[in-house]
């Protein structure tokens, strides 16, 4: 399901404006490729936002700390790998600061350990999460679009994150 998500926003933003170029394309069939082997490694397929951030859940405080007892915006869920929840909240913190997206990260794989191949399907589905945000500027909002530079220079630094030692899976 993710890899025709990513090829659909792929070509949905390659047609949207020439800011997706081919090469962009092209670096992105890499990551699928790379991604490949690490799609193919089982999960139990759970409820996924799509839109996990903070700004979407309420938080409640309990004698084991805080929990999310509360959560909204329900309009991309669906069932599939819940890592890919991940990734909305991870580029949102590091666009605070990449440091907190690492530590975030880290310290959720310490407290779930990663399925093999974490780092490359990590990769892949912050590519999907990016290029649905890519998709919708380039065609609604050309402006902020014509500010970003190209699909690749923009995601590049958020499918990344996780080549940092430490989220080996």
């Amino acid at each position: 399901m993710a890899l025709s998500r990513v090829r659909r926003y792929l070509e949905r933003a390659h047609s949207a404006s020439d800011r997706t170029t081919t090469a962009d394309v092209e670096w992105a069939e890499e990551l699928i490729e790379r991604a490949n082997a690490a799609l193919a490694v089982s999960f139990t397929p759970c409820f996924t936002m799509e839109d996990y951030k903070e700004g979407n859940v309420v938080l409640s405080r309990t004698s084991d700390g805080w929990q999310v007892s509360g959560v909204f915006d329900f309009m991309g869920c669906y069932f599939g790998d819940g890592e890919t929840d991940l990734s909305r909240i991870t580029a949102e913190y590091f666009d605070r600061d990449p440091e907190l997206a690492r530590e975030f990260l880290a310290t959720y794989l310490q407290l779930r350990a990663p399925r093999p191949g974490f780092r490359e399907r990590f990769s892949l589905y912050m590519l999907l999460d990016r290029l649905i945000i890519w998709e919708y500027i380039q065609r609604q909002e050309a402006e902020v679009a014509s500010k970003m530079g190209t699909l690749r220079d923009w995601t590049e630094r958020y499918t990344r994150i996780a080549e940092t030692p430490g989220f080996d899976g």
